[in-house]
């Protein structure tokens, strides 16, 4: 499959009306100018108007019960703090941090790899609807555009550069995550890693980056 343009619009189903911001407007997000190369525009729909600390949760979306169960407790944790929880609404880690923090009465925002008028996974509507009226969504792709494979990945450059810090959850050795670890390096954004047991196959990256020194051990 080239594309994800079959996936069903939810124009009506997110809060707010979507705006396209360049770099040079004062409303566009600053921490974004932190990257090399800003989207520009950035597609945006919901507030987007937290002042606090954002951290941004990942990992793999084929992970194991207990992987999903710990980024929604951190998140909900990190919501109860009045720190927002960025990510980017794919099935796995990402939905269940959004759902933690929204469980905690806390702030979520996502960043898409389709554009906002379209859900990916489709049943992720009603949680992309939760999370646009908390903190929002934002994507590099203009409204009627499609996804691709290749846009997930490189979204996640976007989830670092809008986070204090990123947290891999759990994660395989070629889980996208590592793009997310890899920009946080980059724009000099502390990483954390969350261990598990030493033959967990969604245990290998976050087991990596802690033993390169690539990230502080993180349990809660």
């Amino acid at each position: 499959m080239k594309g994800f343009g079959l996936m069903p619009p939810v124009v009506d189903a997110v809060a707010g009306e979507a705006r396209a911001l360049r770099t040079d407007d004062p409303r566009y997000p600053a921490r974004l100018r932190d990257l090399s190369h800003p989207p520009d525009p950035i597609h945006l729909r919901g507030a987007w108007d937290h002042d606090g600390l954002v951290v941004a949760i990942v990992g793999s979306r084929n992970v194991a019960a207990d992987g999903c169960e710990m980024a929604r407790r951190m998140a909900a944790d990190l919501a109860r703090e009045g720190v927002a929880v960025v990510s980017g609404l794919a099935t796995g880690i990402d939905a269940s941090a959004h759902q933690g923090a929204l469980d905690g009465g806390g702030r979520t925002g996502a960043v898409l790899g389709t554009p906002l008028d379209r859900c990916y996974p489709r049943e992720h509507a009603a949680l992309q609807h939760a999370v646009a009226a908390s903190l929002g969504i934002m994507s590099e792709l203009p409204p009627g555009a499609h996804g691709t494979r290749g846009t997930f990945p490189t979204r996640n450059r976007i989830i670092a550069a809008l986070a204090h810090a990123v947290l891999v959850v759990q994660a395989g050795e070629r889980s996208g995550a590592l793009h997310t670890v890899e920009a946080a390096e980059r724009l000099g954004r502390p990483v954390g890693a969350m261990p598990w047991h030493a033959d967990d196959l969604y245990g290998a990256l976050p087991h990596r980056l802690i033993r390169e020194h690539r990230a502080v051990l993180v349990r809660n």
